[in-house]
């Protein structure tokens, strides 16, 4: 409702006229630039040059990466962008519709690897090995 309170007052603000249902729903996906939402295009850019792994990045806004996650990293990072911009587009306008209408989007960063321990022996390993056998009757 906020949103569309804030696009209202702005439409009328900048026009003489009573604003088209198009101006309006513009007006009120403008809104999004406020809480951290990117442009469609911006957004598309990022999610296209983001490093591995992707969970752990810095996102403009949570929606970027999950526009991105079911764009496909791999068709954003191989594909060209007359293929997968429309799709990233459509997925991201749907996330940020949400947003825009109070849906809390986190992103679930998994837990690190543990550092390697120390390598096993030779004689480890072949104790590994033959109880691994002992266990699977080989």
């Amino acid at each position: 409702m906020e949103y569309i309170l804030l696009g209202a007052r702005q439409i009328i603000e900048q026009s003489e006229y009573l604003p088209t249902l198009q101006k309006m729903i513009s007006a009120c996906d403008e809104q999004g630039s406020r809480i951290g939402l990117p442009s469609p295009h911006d957004a598309y850019l990022q999610a296209c040059l983001a490093p591995h792994p992707k969970a752990a990045q810095q996102w403009a806004h949570p929606a970027v990466y999950f526009a991105g996650q079911k764009t496909g990293w791999f068709d954003l990072e191989n594909q060209n962008e007359k293929t997968t911009w429309p799709i990233f587009k459509r997925h991201y306008e749907e996330l940020r519709r949400k947003v825009l209408c109070g849906e809390k989007l986190k992103i679930e960063v998994p837990p690190e690897l543990p550092p390697p321990g120390k390598p096993q022996s030779k004689e480890e390993r072949l104790k590994q090995m033959q109880a691994l056998r002992e266990k699977l009757d080989l």
